[in-house]
């Protein structure tokens, strides 16, 4: 930007703190654009009309600016420019706190209209509860409370600033990065129906994701609260708490009809509630705001494998805002094992790069701690889960291999090669990775893999250690791509080596979980084969797994499960296919309108469990590489493309 500063109302730095700025400039004819970034988050309105929402949540270290065409909402002669803006300044594992401003400049070709400076008349937003600090959850942060009574026609067309300041300049604008991606579409309202006129439930029909639309009218003073959720509970209602968390919004009355749209504050649910005896609801929904993306045509004979297809493009698309989430409703968190799945389901739904290399880009910004990437991104809450850092470089090196673009694995292969020796200054003499013992090591949510109420008395995992391995065998297939004149051949072969004499056991045909501990897990094993530690042994271990009896795999990892016994033989591809079509059969049959995080479905975390969780969009890669369809036949099914993987394991 040419003149703009960062400017806020005051110097004070607060926590939880809502302002507005107005501004005015003059234009004759031609394109006019604004660039634009906030922290945290910003509407912009030109002449009564929202123009843009949405800051893109990345580091302070990488703000992130908008660009944005306004010629549609600008006419010649004067145009107002209103913004509100909020300031989270409160850590949670989708923020990160940063401080408090604002930046804008308003130009047509090489001419600014006008910027962000000291003339920018500002204050403290009157109807925006300030200073609350209320969590919704951990991961989502901060929830508001907005006053009705308090709005003074901010952002109409005719609205006079009255009370305003000057603003004070914050900081140099300093470097600033484009958003790299596109901005989210703004969909017409979806009206929620009336379902349970005494306990005041609407139900929207389906899971949806974005913001609150909502026209009350309530006394003044009065306190309307709207909780969301993605089921009702047997008690009959939502539920709004679990442990500390409060899944609410608040408003109080004016006297009269209000609406009110929740530009700042994405929600993801199917269900409202309001609590307010006294407040009458003219109408409640949501105003979508999906990632603008072409889904690729997909057909099928079966209606069953339809079903299945649509549902889960549906929960990809409800957990893809401005980078991937887990979840729309608890978290809306950018994990790297989520994204991953997420990643390969976009590459075959969407055949579009851009997302993934945006998010990709996002989790390269995030800061270190012990050598190792954050469990998620941008995160003020300090977290990791170890293989996390492994599975970014299968995903970097899955985004080279469908994208064909090397220029971000370029860029990051020094910090791919340092998170690969962080886990090398870890492990044992024979070359095993030990566990963090100062991290999360998590795994997946069965009983000794999920990193809680369990002791092994040497730390050695053999899931971290199969994903070690991979993520050697996916740099080496980096360096490939960029030419580069270096490999871990050495290393794999030595690790692949040590898992078999320390993991190996011959009596039951498996792979313990941990050595020295007689558990077997599906995943372990699967990994095994994967990472070429199975060797000679993948076709028994591969009988193993499909006849059951050891720890079960997790949706979210089934797609290990599926790749290693897809590449030990084509023949388990019917094993394969009945196994995920049962599961997601079940969340159908049982009411899903996308698929849920796990089989247990809201049960899980005392009722918090997921309805709608990007992981579980696994499908969309199942059906298109294991599924006939009507372009598909026997022979041509052999062809599609096979996961790089499960190519090491048939070369292993």
């Amino acid at each position: 930007m040419q003149r703009a500063t960062w400017i806020w109302p005051t110097n004070k730095e607060r926590a939880d703190e809502y302002a507005q700025f107005y501004d005015n400039f003059e234009a004759a004819s031609g394109n006019v654009t604004v660039r634009i970034s906030a922290d945290s988050d910003y509407v912009l309105y030109v002449n009564g009309n929202v123009a843009a929402f949405g800051q893109y949540r990345s580091f302070p270290t990488h703000r992130v600016y908008d660009e944005v065409d306004i010629t549609p909402f600008v006419h010649a002669g004067s145009n107002a420019v209103c913004i509100s803006v909020w300031y989270c300044g409160h850590d949670s594992m989708t923020y990160v706190k940063g401080t408090h401003g604002l930046i804008y400049e308003i130009f047509s070709g090489n001419t600014v209209l006008t910027y962000s400076g000291r003339h920018t008349k500002c204050r403290i937003a009157p109807d925006f509860v300030s200073y609350r600090e209320k969590e919704i959850t951990t991961q989502l942060g901060l929830s508001f409370c907005y006053d009705a009574s308090k709005y003074d026609g901010f952002g109409d067309k005719d609205f006079v600033p009255a009370g305003f300041s000057d603003a004070v300049i914050v900081s140099d604008a300093g470097q600033l990065y484009a958003r790299p991606n596109r901005k989210l579409e703004l969909l017409p309202t979806s009206y929620a129906e009336l379902v349970h006129r005494e306990r005041r439930i609407y139900d929207l029909g389906e899971e949806k994701a974005g913001l609150l639309h909502i026209r009350f009218s309530a006394p003044k003073g009065c306190l309307v609260t709207v909780v969301f959720g993605e089921y009702i509970a047997q008690d009959g209602n939502l539920m709004r708490y679990y442990d500390h968390q409060d899944y609410s919004l608040q408003f109080t009355g004016s006297g009269q009809a209000f609406e009110f749209v929740g530009y700042m504050r994405r929600i993801g649910c199917r269900y409202f509630q309001i609590f307010s005896q006294e407040a009458d609801i003219d109408f409640i929904g949501m105003k979508e705001t999906p990632y603008p993306v072409e889904e690729k045509p997909f057909s099928t004979t079966s209606s069953v494998f339809a079903r299945i297809y649509q549902t889960g493009v549906r929960t990809l698309r409800l957990c893809m805002h401005e980078h991937y989430e887990d979840c729309p409703w608890r978290e809306q968190t950018l994990y790297p094992l989520d994204s991953r799945n997420m990643m390969l389901c976009s590459y075959y739904a969407f055949g579009e790069y851009e997302y993934a290399r945006s998010n990709l880009w996002l989790m390269s910004k995030a800061p270190l701690y012990d050598g190792l990437l954050p469990a998620c991104m941008p995160s003020g809450v300090h977290s990791v889960i170890p293989f996390y850092s492994l599975v970014f470089i299968l995903q970097m090196q899955e985004y080279v291999t469908f994208s064909g673009d090397t220029s971000l694995a370029k860029e990051n292969l020094p910090l791919m090669e340092g998170l690969l020796s962080t886990f090398a200054a870890n492990a044992t003499d024979d070359g095993l990775v030990r566990e963090f013992a100062q991290f999360w090591n998590f795994y997946e949510w069965n009983e000794w893999l999920n990193g809680q109420g369990t002791t092994v008395t040497d730390g050695v995992a053999l899931s971290l250690n199969c994903f070690y391995i991979m993520a050697m065998q996916s740099m080496n297939a980096v360096y490939k791509a960029l030419g580069v004149k270096k490999n871990y051949d050495k290393q794999i072969a030595q690790r692949q080596n040590a898992v078999r004499t320390h993991f190996w056991s011959e009596k039951d045909g498996l792979f313990r979980s941990y050595a020295g501990c007689d558990t077997f897990s599906a995943l372990g094993n699967s990994l095994a084969i994967l990472s070429g530690c199975a060797s000679d042994k993948a076709e028994r271990i591969a009988k193993r797994i499909v006849g059951g009896g050891l720890q079960p795999t997790s949706l979210a990892m089934k797609i290990f499960e599926y790749e290693a016994l897809y590449g030990v033989s084509s023949t388990y591809r019917e094993y394969i296919v009945s196994d995920f079509s049962a599961a997601y059969l079940y969340m159908l049959n049982n009411g899903a309108t996308s698929f849920w995080e796990t089989l247990d479905g809201a049960e899980l975390y005392g009722g918090a469990g997921s309805l709608c969780h990007g992981w579980s969009a696994m499908p969309i890669v199942y059906l298109h590489r294991y599924v006939y369809n009507e372009r598909a036949s026997d022979e041509e099914l052999g062809k599609l493309p096979v996961h790089p993987q499960a190519a090491f394991a048939r070369c292993g």
